[in-house]
């Protein structure tokens, strides 16, 4: 499994629903549950900053903010993170997100794909997986569910 390829896909899929969507549209509820597309964009951010944060503890990275809220708030994790950026504007919004891509494609190339793919690795998400099986459910997947849910939502538009 190559999981730069998987993190390029997962990213491609959601810009190309963004992709010509009016920001004036961004901040209209229910899309996915009550979240507004800019919500669903926050709550990826904090996915690729929870990315950054598990890929970090296999580089040295001294901290892990994200992972540490997540473990100990799970239940109330998604919806705290979003209200954390409901102040960002749609492009405040999306900056930050590719931001936190970027930082995650970084250290993703850094951990190298050896690592990357050793079974075992990530015992808090179970024993039998490995890194780039996380990218695969947990970054590529989630990426393509909210995708269509924004596509779904841009038919309602025309």
């Amino acid at each position: 499994m190559d999981a730069l390829t998987i993190v390029f896909y997962g990213n491609k899929t959601l810009m190309d629903a963004l992709t010509g969507l009016d920001m004036v549209h961004w901040d209209t509820p229910n899309v996915c549950g009550v979240w507004s597309v800019k919500n669903i964009v926050s709550h990826l951010t904090a996915y690729e900053l929870l990315c950054c944060d598990i890929l970090g503890m296999f580089t040295g990275a001294p901290d892990k903010p994200m992972f540490d809220r997540m473990m100990e708030s799970h239940g109330t994790w998604n919806d705290a993170t979003v209200a954390d950026r409901a102040h960002f504007t749609p492009e405040q919004a999306l900056e930050e997100y590719a931001a936190a891509h970027a930082e995650k494609t970084a250290r993703a190339t850094q951990v190298g794909a050896e690592i990357l793919a050793q079974v075992g690795t990530i015992p808090w998400y179970g024993n039998g997986y490995a890194l780039d099986d996380y990218l695969v459910y947990a970054d590529y997947g989630h990426k393509r569910e909210h995708a269509a849910q924004i596509m779904v939502f841009r038919d309602t538009l025309a």
